[in-house]
């Protein structure tokens, strides 16, 4: 048994918590320092930075935050992330029932109901599952690169080539470039289109500044331009050994050209060039995604959220999360629908912040 301190911080120490998160395989973006900023700034939930350590060494963290709108009353790690919970480069140290009392002390004083952690991978999934309620969500989709650009050009679906060279012929032009410029004059403008067409509430433009503030040059954005005009983006962020990719926008008007399929090769194709290992498409949702996917002879991984309740009746229902076929977002997206865009646009950040998604 060790002597664990938890330690929590309502700032972070850049350095320090980075090395930590760098230290695990399964770092994500989500669990940098960097996006902790991004959420204090943008969203202003109240954050919990937790420090696990022994004997002064610090050997763990986990970042918390207060999700306190007009849907939940609850602690999550981490909101408008895929991916969260425990990073830990000595998971054998943590004692779990400190931590449990801890993390339901900081419930109770703000009076929330349960623990959500998004995906739980910082750590084995054993000491995740032996410690939490687990909901078996769905699948997320990994691209090792160790092939190099000929052989995972050689294990992709005939149809990935068939798109790819289309999109060639077509004479589409691929380039990269993140800063505000691009992000206010081609990126945006798209993600609104993609969000309208998906019924989805849009974020703001200032999530994606605020990103590009912190991540700098972490934070990477692929275009296509077909002429002068530019026909489809790709948003994603390094981290280590791994790339990953948050948001695809395209021109719902060009599909036929293929410009999604080639803005994804050469996103890999730099991640290769780059000497990154893994390309993480994000988790797959719904069947058509999921199909798209597969085509880049991905590998699934399974995909949980992790919950705790403020006491320790377990037998207490999970919590419904918001799914492509949930009911409560078949109602949001009904009410939306029937919005003009400029109410879309003006509002679509409000309803995000109470979704904390």
């Amino acid at each position: 048994m060790t002597n664990m301190d938890i330690k929590s911080q309502g700032t972070i120490n850049k350095t320090e918590w980075n090395n930590l998160v760098l230290s695990s395989r399964q770092a994500r973006f989500y669990q940098m320092a960097e996006y902790q900023e991004v959420i204090r700034e943008v969203f202003g939930y109240k954050p919990y930075y937790l420090i696990l350590s022994e004997n002064n060494e610090a050997f763990g963290v986990l970042p918390l935050y207060v999700v306190k709108t007009l849907f939940y009353r609850k602690l999550e790690s981490v909101p408008f992330a895929e991916y969260g919970g425990i990073i830990s480069n000595r998971p054998q140290s943590i004692e779990f029932p400190k931590l449990i009392e801890y993390v339901r002390v900081l419930m109770a004083d703000n009076k929330l109901d349960y623990l959500q952690v998004n995906g739980g991978l910082g750590i084995e999934e054993g000491y995740m599952q032996d410690n939490f309620l687990k909901l078996n969500f769905y699948n997320y989709a990994e691209l090792d690169l160790s092939a190099g650009e000929s052989g995972l050009w050689e294990a992709f679906d005939y149809q990935v080539k068939k798109a790819v060279n289309k999109a060639l012929r077509e004479k589409l032009e691929c380039f990269q470039e993140a800063s505000y410029g691009s992000v206010k004059k081609f990126f945006y403008p798209l993600y609104l289109k993609s969000h309208h067409r998906l019924l989805s509430p849009p974020l703001s433009i200032k999530y994606f500044y605020t990103c590009l503030k912190y991540f700098n040059d972490k934070m990477k954005i692929f275009f296509v331009r077909d002429g002068k005009k530019v026909i489809a983006a790709l948003l994603g962020f390094a981290c280590g050994d791994r790339v990953y990719i948050q948001y695809i926008a395209s021109d719902e008007k060009a599909h036929h050209k293929r410009a999604v399929d080639l803005v994804h090769w050469e996103f890999i194709k730099w991640a290769v060039n780059n000497s990154i290992q893994y390309f993480d498409f994000g988790p797959a949702r719904y069947e058509g995604q999921l199909n798209y996917k597969l085509k880049w002879a991905v590998k699934l991984r399974q995909y949980n959220y992790y919950y705790l309740f403020k006491d320790n009746r377990q037998k207490q229902a999970l919590p419904e999360p918001l799914t492509p076929d949930s009911g409560n977002l078949q109602f949001i997206k009904k009410i939306w629908g029937l919005q003009p865009v400029f109410v879309q646009r003006l509002l679509g950040p409000r309803v995000r912040y109470n979704l904390a998604k």
